[in-house]
């Protein structure tokens, strides 16, 4: 699904080859990009920051920040990456 600026906002795929079948639906909403109702990563004008959780076996949950950073050229092509984590 497209919005009126031809911005990609909702896509979803199906996939047929397990049983039963697993829809996955990807939201985009500006900045944040969705999978399944779960946050994948926030855009940047440098690059991304993407989320990762961890569990313990106390049920404690850590959420960790990947912030990755995009070297470009004089075309705008993303020449390299560089990833820092917090």
């Amino acid at each position: 699904m497209y919005d009126a600026s031809g911005n990609k906002i909702k896509k979803s795929y199906t996939d047929k080859t397990v049983t039963p079948n697993l829809t996955t639906t990807t939201d985009t909403l500006v900045y944040f990009t969705y999978k399944n109702d779960t946050l994948q990563f926030v855009s940047t004008e440098e690059g991304r920051a993407r989320t990762f959780k961890c569990e313990t076996t106390r049920r404690l949950v850590f959420r960790y920040y990947f912030y990755d950073y995009f070297e470009k050229d004089h075309l705008r092509k993303c020449t390299r990456c560089y990833l820092q984590t917090s």
